[in-house]
C-alpha cells in the first residue's frame, strides 16, 4: 500500500507540473499577442529646458517637487547641490545645463497650463543615487522601440554616449546605464 501510495503521488506532481508548465505557456502566448508584435519600452518623458527627454523606468525610482538643496561650493555649474530625502543625502544635477540645452520662452512660461514648477526624478540601480532636476511635470508612457534611431549629431558631447537614440517628434531617449556611470555626474572627493 505504502509503495503505491508514492508511485500515485510521484504520478500526481508530475502531472501538476505538466498542467502548471502549459499554463504558463498559455499566458505568456496571451500575453504576447496582447502587446501586440511590436516591442514596447516603458519610459518617464520629461524636459530639460526646451528638449523633450526620457529615460526607462527601470532606472527611476521616483518624481517629487524639488526640495530645497544645498549647494556644493566649488562644484561644476551643473550641480544643484545635496539634498536630504528620508534621511539621505542625494547628489542633484541639472543635465540642461550640463547638456547645454537653453530654456525658450515657452519653457520659462507656463506652457498650455502644464505646470513648469522644477521637479526631481531619483535615478537608480539598486538605490537612490543621482536626483535629475526636470522642467515641468514627468508622466509616464509607453514608447514603440522601432520608433527611436540613433542620430550622429547625438554622439558629439555634452550628450555623447548618454543618449540611446531620438524619436522623429524629437524625444531623446536617455540611456540610464551610462547616466549613472558618467563621470561628470560625480564629485570627486579626492
Amino acid at each position: 500500500v505504502s509503495a503505491a501510495m508514492s508511485e500515485t503521488l510521484a504520478q500526481s506532481s508530475e502531472r501538476t507540473r505538466e498542467v502548471l508548465d502549459e499554463r504558463a505557456r498559455l499566458m505568456a502566448s496571451l500575453a504576447t499577442k496582447s502587446q501586440g508584435s511590436e516591442p514596447a519600452l516603458e519610459i518617464v518623458e520629461f524636459s530639460l529646458a526646451s528638449q523633450r527627454c526620457a529615460i526607462p523606468t527601470r532606472f527611476v525610482s521616483e518624481m517629487l517637487p524639488l526640495p530645497a538643496c544645498t549647494l556644493l561650493p566649488g562644484a561644476p555649474d551643473h550641480f544643484r547641490g545635496v539634498c536630504t530625502l528620508r534621511g539621505q543625502i542625494l547628489l542633484v544635477a541639472d543635465l540642461a545645463r550640463l547638456f547645454n540645452f537653453t530654456e525658450s520662452a515657452t519653457t520659462l512660461a507656463a506652457a498650455d497650463g502644464e505646470d513648469q514648477k522644477p521637479q526631481l526624478l531619483m535615478l537608480n540601480i539598486s538605490r537612490p543615487e543621482l536626483g535629475l532636476v526636470t522642467h515641468g511635470s514627468c508622466k509616464t508612457a509607453l514608447l514603440r522601440e522601432q520608433s527611436i534611431t540613433y542620430s550622429w549629431d547625438l554622439a558629439t558631447l555634452p550628450i555623447g554616449p548618454l543618449s540611446q537614440g531620438i524619436t522623429s517628434d524629437g524625444l531623446i531617449l536617455l540611456e540610464g546605464q551610462s547616466l549613472l556611470r558618467d563621470p561628470r555626474l560625480f564629485i570627486n572627493q579626492g
